[in-house]
């Protein structure tokens, strides 16, 4: 059984809102999660941007903002949460290297990452990890940083100073 695991996007609503209820007619649910408007399932139930859709996942309804689990939306604070893939760079049994890439897009959508709600997290020995944009078949980068191992000595369990892990920050406003 192949195992992922799941990283809590928290990402902004950046539009005004101006009614916290359900329009009549409307699910106001979906599985254990509330979705309030200006979220919705069905067309005239949300506004342009906060269609979600409802799915049946081994026997449970989650909420979908399009590929994305939606975790949670709390109005008050403007935020939902979504889960993603974490990216890795593994070697198998065999020694051949597998890689998943875990990435989310915010183009073109009303939301924004928060940058105080999130980190760029890397866990792991010469390695970086980076937050960028994909534009013209070419990579621009925002920021990142880098981890190295000279030796295990320096590794603290509970520490993220560089050595077997580094953190960064999202860049405020960043959409990509």
């Amino acid at each position: 059984m192949k195992q992922f695991q799941l990283l809590l996007i928290t990402m902004y609503i950046s539009t005004a809102i101006g009614s916290l209820n359900t329009l009549p007619g409307c699910n106001d649910t979906c599985g254990a999660v509330s979705i309030p408007y200006p979220f919705g399932f069905s067309p005239g139930c949300y506004l342009p941007g906060f269609n979600l859709s409802c799915s049946n996942v081994n026997g449970t309804y989650q909420p979908f903002l399009s590929e994305y689990e939606l975790v949670s939306i709390d109005l008050s604070s403007a935020r939902a949460r979504i889960k993603n893939t974490i990216s890795s760079i593994c070697h198998n049994p065999t020694g051949k290297i597998t890689s998943h890439a875990g990435w989310v897009s915010l183009m073109y959508t009303p939301y924004r990452f928060s940058n105080t709600q999130n980190k760029v997290s890397l866990i792991g020995c010469e390695t970086f990890a980076f937050v960028g944009i994909w534009q013209d078949s070419t990579w621009g980068f925002t920021g990142g940083c880098v981890s190295e191992c000279p030796d295990l000595v320096g590794i603290e369990n509970g520490t993220c100073s560089g050595i077997g892990c580094c953190q960064t920050t999202i860049p405020k406003g960043m959409n990509y």
